[in-house]
């Protein structure tokens, strides 16, 4: 053991690798994620109104609602009102002052009329959904993607070898196959 710790430092410093300093500069990092970097934007955008005159409610909640969108965004193409007003919700808890429920609806409702979000209704729940210019666009350049590079690359496996495959193993399953798990 101790003749590949001797051999591990001497390829090290060999290679110019010191392991002392790696670790001291990896402590020093601060760690950045996602929602490091959100709440960071949120505290710049609530400091830079505090230095300022002191915002409106409508302001401070159109503010939380832009977060939210961008939060939202990230992980779907389209959300609920619902989903809107509870991410805005959480980040309005970071604002100093109160953000009520109430402004942030208005704020959602003035996002829709100045087309900031586009607004479509669920046929199946009757629930008002949002997604942005931005993502529609985003969601058009993916699939025309896909269309021109339909055939690119060749099929990793025929409908043969998957029906072959899934006949060989079903009697090993300790679950039967679901009706889409067969579906071809």
């Amino acid at each position: 053991m101790q003749y590949h710790y001797l051999y591990w430092q001497a390829r090290a410093s060999q290679l110019g690798f010191d392991a002392k300093a790696f670790i001291e500069r990896r402590d020093k990092q601060p760690a950045h994620s996602f929602l490091s970097d959100i709440k960071e934007k949120l505290l710049v955008l609530v400091s830079k109104l505090k230095r300022e005159a002191k915002p409106s409610a409508l302001e401070a909640a159109l503010s939380c609602v832009q977060v939210a969108t961008e939060t939202l965004s990230q992980r779907t193409a389209i959300f609920s009102e619902r989903e809107l007003l509870t991410e805005a919700m959480k980040h309005s808890l970071i604002y100093p002052e109160r953000v009520s429920q109430q402004a942030i609806i208005q704020a959602i409702d003035h996002e829709i009329k100045c087309q900031s979000f586009y607004e479509a209704r669920c046929n199946d729940r009757g629930e008002r959904l949002l997604t942005t210019p931005w993502l529609l666009t985003l969601e058009a350049e993916t699939i025309e993607r896909i269309e021109r590079n339909k055939g690119a690359v060749p099929a990793l496996a025929s409908l043969q070898t998957v029906n072959a495959f899934q006949k060989e193993h079903a009697p090993c399953l300790p679950y039967p196959m679901t009706r889409s798990q067969k579906k071809r």
